[in-house]
């Protein structure tokens, strides 16, 4: 069970950059958001953080390590990963649009309930959850780019 699961999940993970590396394609129909290059390169470091986290907690899932992985999840992802950048001018919450911003909370939100369902060791719930989570990440990415 672990090795499908892992599998699922990197092969999820490389549909999403495959699908986001697609968008940056000729025809770009994202709305473009404007930010200062400073927060445009916090959010770069943000995104990449958290596909490291993403990483980490499939890992930890295939070792069968759910704690670990549900704690990866809510610290690299979910709520314990907003508000670094708080008091900085520069943060690239500051500079989204309403939507891309709900859609950022959405996201952590969606990361968190991962957490609770690799809590629940059940694989189905887990599955949804990972889902959940790329589903957020993909919506935004699809509709909105920085450069």
């Amino acid at each position: 069970m672990t090795e499908v699961l892992r599998g699922l999940l990197v092969g999820a993970s490389l549909l999403v950059t495959m699908q986001a590396g697609a968008a940056d394609g000729g025809d770009d129909s994202r709305q473009r958001v404007e930010m200062p290059a400073q927060a445009v390169e916090l959010l770069r470091a943000e995104m990449r953080a958290h596909t490291l986290a993403l990483a980490e907690v499939s890992g930890l899932l295939a070792e069968g390590r759910f704690e670990e992985a549900a704690a990866a999840a809510d610290a690299g992802i979910g709520f314990g990963s907003m508000g670094q950048q708080r008091g900085n001018p520069d943060a690239p919450g500051r500079h989204m649009p309403a939507a891309m911003h709900r859609l950022g909370i959405g996201m952590h939100d969606a990361a968190n309930q991962w957490s609770e369902a690799i809590r629940s060791g059940d694989g189905k719930r887990i599955f949804a959850g990972y889902q959940a989570v790329m589903n957020a990440c993909v919506s935004c990415h699809m509709a909105y780019r920085v450069r």
